[in-house]
């Protein structure tokens, strides 16, 4: 019952299902691509577009909770 309103509200700033796979194979193939980059969509908030390179934020990058 809830997925249905919240749903509709959130389609515009998500991605269909085939357009979430995209930054992966990209990632994976492009020649230009280093470990340590992080691909996600190039789009406001990161929440939709085609593949590009994004910044982690910096709670992702910090290290002392990985431990």
């Amino acid at each position: 019952m809830v997925k249905m309103p919240f749903g509709r509200v959130l389609v515009p700033f998500a991605h269909f299902p085939d357009r979430g796979a995209p930054p992966q194979p990209y990632a994976a193939t492009d020649p230009s691509a280093q470990g340590g980059e992080f691909v996600g969509p190039d789009g406001p908030a990161e929440l939709r577009g085609g593949p590009a390179r994004v910044r982690l934020s910096p709670a992702a990058a910090d290290a002392g909770p990985a431990r």
